[in-house]
């Protein structure tokens, strides 16, 4: 007897794993190849970012905050993610106009999808240092030159969402507002993070994500006159972009959405 036609159950199965693994694959692709493009330019000077250290499992990751400056916890900006960049919005930081949130004005209001691809975020910026499993200062990789980097809590879901929530909360909590901002602008009795930190993936992307936070007493003391000129002073770092070069890097945000949809339309069909 013919070993072909396959039972169909058999052709089907395989068929169907097949597809799963090569859109995974196809999703795994596009993000790395979406991330080699993009170009973060919040800042007008390279700084060290931390990033969590991805592991198959649950894992545990501590830091201490440090201080902007003696009053000032962390720098804060309103950030536009673009499809190729990340830039500062220049209306919700500086106070100087926009012509992206123009953009969103200027739209049907019931044109919601357009505002969530480009509207700004809110996001936190705090110096930190990583600490070892005995809780001292360390260095993510041998080549950084600083033990501080600094480490954005952003609003939205792709930059922490479950942290900035539970920080929020933490800090918002009626007995506890006031302590938490006091230890995270002190030099000498701040606050250490320990966070429980869980696998996850987004768009084909993996990365750690933030299942829990906890505020306990720091272990190392830090001397500001030693600590203070590694830390940034964010808000002079910001990079403000000119009106016109925002909108040279996204001409699409400024055509008539019943233009943009067709040339979207008759694109696609050449292609």
């Amino acid at each position: 007897m013919s070993a072909w036609p396959l039972p169909f159950k058999t052709f089907s199965h395989r068929r169907n794993t097949m597809s799963i693994d090569f859109t995974r694959s196809i999703a795994t692709n596009q993000a790395a190849a979406d991330q080699a493009r993009f170009t973060d330019l919040t800042f007008n000077q390279p700084l060290q970012k931390l990033a969590f250290p991805k592991t198959p499992n649950p894992s545990i990751f501590k830091f201490d905050v440090l201080p902007v400056n003696d009053n000032l916890a962390y720098g804060r900006a309103s950030v536009h993610r673009l499809q190729t960049a990340q830039i500062v919005c220049p209306q919700g930081t500086f106070g100087k106009p926009c012509p992206i949130c123009e953009a969103i004005r200027n739209r049907p209001r019931d044109d919601k999808q357009f505002w969530v691809e480009n509207h700004a975020t809110e996001k936190a910026f705090l110096n930190v240092v990583p600490l070892d499993a005995e809780g001292h200062p360390m260095r993510m990789s041998a080549e950084d030159p600083s033990p501080v980097y600094y480490f954005v809590v952003g609003s939205s879901p792709k930059a922490n969402s479950g942290f900035w929530k539970l920080l929020t909360a933490a800090l918002s909590s009626p007995d506890a507002s006031d302590h938490y901002k006091k230890m995270f602008a002190d030099w000498s009795q701040g606050l250490t993070l320990k966070l429980n930190l869980t696998p996850a993936e987004h768009k084909g992307s993996p990365f750690m994500d933030v299942a829990g936070i906890e505020f306990i007493p720091r272990k190392s003391q830090y001397v500001k006159e030693q600590w203070a000129p590694l830390c940034s002073q964010f808000h002079d770092l910001f990079n403000c972009m000119e009106y016109e070069a925002i909108k040279e890097m996204c001409p699409h945000l400024f055509i008539p959405k019943t233009v943009r949809n067709w040339s979207f339309h008759n694109f696609s069909k050449v292609v």
